[in-house]
């Protein structure tokens, strides 16, 4: 246990104190990180009898080398635990070193103050969650809709093409229907023309959305929340539960203009001996160069998720199942040419992939796409690794 030590004040060109102490260590954690104390020295003599401490810190600064009246002064950095009733000496702020650090730190304005940031509405996507955005808006008009021209894209089928136009005037928001299919409503009422405010909700098809007002640190917290629920911690990638989220609307598309889907499933070969052999944290860098190789092997529009463990999951639409084939040999090459090391040691590391195709009305439940492709992964496996197995 520390006991309080006893300052003794020496003034010299600069400010030097010292005191008792028993543990170097708990001394030192305390004096010097969190006093901002420059300098430490411990002095291996013990104070003479009836010596005063002005004499004996004076024969201390005499005495040690280099001189501690130099302006500049170069200390040892070697380990030092002195003995019981040492006394430790220490060049700094001459404050009570046992001070509460618990205190208040006061500045000089007594209060921090930030400006204020520029407050904007922004359209938030509510349902489904699967689908959750936000759109900043700027003066001016915006439309709403399902085909590619709109200028805010809704992927819902009950929504029209160009289904409604959103309008800020700099101060308040209207909602006017384009003559939808479907018609528009606010706050379940069909509407023409109505305002919108941050207490309305927004209905198009099957999704719900509403304006709220937000200055950019409020947006940034939102984006940090959404993407904490929908990435993968390790390899910032898509994590599973978004991948079966956001396949329903991939498939649905691909269902409605006879388009191929396919699912391919990936699985780092051999990968419990790499933990085994270089641990665990060899095993994450392999996992997160894996996913980066497949991000930047894929196709933009491709859905690429970590599915568990060391296995990944990736969906492709609007190509044909040659096309498919050749995309998931790309991907086994480029893993097989990385490099991977660790420690100076090179680790070899291989994918095997499981290939999976259906077309237009044939398409199931994601569910059933992916124990396909992953049926086709155990074959590639089995027969040796290293290669992509379809049908």
């Amino acid at each position: 246990m520390l006991h309080r030590p006893k300052i003794y004040p020496f003034y010299g060109k600069k400010e030097v104190f010292f005191c008792k102490t028993t543990q170097k260590s708990v001394y030192k954690g305390l004096i010097c990180k969190n006093m901002f104390i420059n300098h430490t020295i411990h002095a291996r003599e013990k104070k003479a009898p009836g010596q005063s401490p002005f004499a004996f810190v004076t024969k201390l600064l005499q005495t040690y080398n280099p001189p501690l009246c130099s302006p500049s002064i170069t200390l040892p950095n070697k380990p030092f635990s002195p003995p019981k009733k040492s006394y430790i000496l220490y060049i700094g702020k001459r404050e009570d070193p046992m001070k509460d650090l618990d205190q208040t730190i006061v500045t000089g304005n007594k209060t921090i103050r930030f400006r204020p940031s520029e407050v904007r509405p922004h359209l938030i996507v509510l349902y489904p969650q699967t689908q959750f955005k936000q759109i900043p808006l700027s003066v001016g008009s915006v439309i709403l809709g399902r085909g590619q021209d709109a200028d805010i894209h809704l992927d819902d089928e009950l929504v029209s093409r160009k289904h409604c136009k959103l309008t800020f005037d700099g101060t308040r928001i209207t909602v006017e229907d384009l003559g939808s299919t479907n018609g528009t409503y606010v706050d379940g009422n069909p509407i023409t023309s109505a305002p919108l405010g941050p207490d309305n909700r927004l209905q198009l098809g099957t999704m719900i959305l509403k304006v709220e007002f937000k200055d950019a640190t409020e947006e940034a917290i939102a984006r940090e929340l959404f993407e904490a629920a929908t990435t993968d911690a390790l390899t910032k990638i898509a994590n599973r539960r978004t991948f079966m989220d956001r396949s329903l609307g991939e498939l649905a598309l691909a269902r409605r203009n006879n388009y191929y889907v396919h699912c391919i499933m990936v699985d780092v070969d051999h990968f419990k001996r790499v933990n085994d052999t270089w641990g665990h944290q060899c095993g994450d860098l392999v996992l997160k160069e894996v996913a980066k190789i497949l991000k930047e092997e894929k196709r933009e529009s491709d859905l690429l998720a970590r599915y568990g463990g060391e296995e990944f999951v990736l969906l492709q639409c609007g190509i044909g199942p040659e096309d498919a084939k050749k995309s998931a040999e790309r991907l086994r090459a480029a893993v097989e040419s990385h490099r991977f090391s660790w420690d100076d040691a090179i680790i070899p590391v291989t994918i095997s992939l499981g290939l999976a195709s259906k077309q237009g009305e044939f398409i199931g439940k994601i569910e059933e796409l992916i124990a396909e492709s992953d049926k086709y992964l155990y074959i590639a496996k089995e027969d040796g690794r290293n290669q992509v197995a379809s049908a």
